[in-house]
């Protein structure tokens, strides 16, 4: 607000009240008159000027025209205290937040396990549900895959409150891909979407849409790829204190949303991202072309799918102790096939194996094409140990972004 508004609302606000004193004094003189003097005076006066009484000071024009001049006065000034009184707030709230910069004494809210943090004021509560019977917030834990900070707590158990949620999703879309899902599921929207545009969070790579604000649109939706999975914002309005919040968050390098498995018997480790587990695999034999029994034969798998009678998408490893080369193993074990568009079904590997280095290791790359799906392979060889790493899609879908991670981790001890 610049030194000529205020001095305009100044001016204004000074005549209202000038007004508004006046007509309480002309209000106080007219109810004394009414009972002393008007009727008599009222009388007389109508007698000597009957054509101005009549047709002039109560005829339905005049009436109107002084209602309408009323309500215009009126309400012109009930709109400009309404609106002047908006545009300070929001200037308050953007000075408090301005000088409110030192943040020193607010706590820090980290989670372990997926890599995230943020800070936020001493008197709020990080919370990861609520029980309204009691009713209380249920604090969030180092663990929580959905935690929120409200501006006002009271309102979470009777309204809908402004809220910044972070919330840890299991997915095998892209962060654009979620993103556009979910604003098409959201029918206040209607047909007009607004666009889902690239961003950055704390200095990493990240897709954002914003709307009006409120429970249902939000105000800020930012989506983030968080090591094979996605860390999704919702922030429902533009306030100050969560512009804040949000401007803190940032990622745990150290942590960043990943186990460790490690193999001590056959000498390698790799990371994965939390939401994952490890299942013991039921194949007998390296590939459908092989003979050969693995030493060792696991997959991880997203934990949605977990007790699911599905063929569903999955990272495989698969160890073997051999005397063979990296590529004679590939090649003893998956023959060259028919790849797709020749027949149907088809089967076998692609006749290309890319050779590549990944970290410090030399790698072989290769596809493997099968009636429900393919495979992607990358293979590790240390001394008498094979280690290969592959990307199982199917048509429920596949975690190629959590693939090229884990293998990007891969180290021999």
């Amino acid at each position: 607000m610049n030194i000529f508004s205020k001095v305009f609302n100044f001016i204004l606000n000074f005549i209202w009240k000038i007004f508004l004193g006046i007509g309480v004094i002309f209000a106080a003189i007219s109810i004394l008159i009414n009972f002393l003097f008007v009727p008599r005076l009222f009388m007389e006066l109508s007698h000597k000027f009957p054509y101005f009484f009549k047709n002039v000071l109560f005829s339905w024009k005049t009436t109107i025209f002084l209602s309408v001049l009323l309500i215009v006065f009126v309400g012109g000034v009930f709109a400009w205290q309404y609106f002047a009184g908006r545009e300070e707030a929001e200037e308050i709230g953007t000075q408090e937040m301005a000088s409110g910069a030192d943040i020193s004494s607010w706590q820090t809210y980290r989670n372990e396990e997926y890599g995230f943090e943020f800070k936020y004021p001493s008197d709020h509560t990080v919370y990861m549900g609520v029980d309204q019977e009691k009713p209380l917030l249920i604090p969030a834990t180092a663990q929580s895959d959905n935690v929120s900070i409200a501006t006002r707590e009271a309102m979470v158990f009777c309204c809908e409150p402004t809220v910044l949620s972070f919330s840890v999703k299991v997915t095998t879309k892209t962060a654009r891909e979620w993103a556009e899902e979910f604003l098409k599921s959201i029918p206040e929207w209607g047909p007009e979407l607004p666009p889902v545009e690239d961003s950055t969070l704390a200095g990493k790579p990240a897709v954002e849409a914003k709307g009006p604000g409120g429970y249902n649109p939000p105000y800020r939706l930012i989506v983030s790829p968080l090591d094979g999975l996605l860390l999704v914002i919702i922030q429902d309005g533009n306030d100050p204190l969560l512009n804040q919040i949000l401007s803190t968050s940032r990622f745990i390098e150290e942590t960043a949303g990943r186990k460790v498995y490690r193999n001590e018997e056959y000498g390698f480790e790799i990371k994965y991202p939390q939401g994952f587990s490890i299942v013991p695999s039921s194949r007998e034999t390296i590939s459908p072309d092989s003979e050969s029994v693995p030493s060792l034969a696991m997959y991880f798998a997203a934990n949605e799918w977990l007790g699911q009678q599905l063929n569903y998408p999955t990272i495989g490893i698969t160890v073997s102790r051999t005397n063979l080369s990296a590529k004679q193993w590939i090649e003893e074990n998956f023959l060259v096939g028919v790849e797709p568009g020749q027949y149907e079904p088809y089967h076998g590997r692609s006749k290309e194996i890319t050779e590549t280095t990944i970290g410090n290791y030399p790698a072989l790359q290769f596809d493997y094409f099968f009636a429900s799906g393919h495979s992607q392979h990358t293979v590790f060889w240390n001394k008498d140990t094979i280690v290969s790493l592959s990307n199982n899609v199917t048509g429920l879908g596949d975690y190629e972004e959590v693939y090229n991670q884990m293998f990007s981790t891969f180290k021999f001890l």
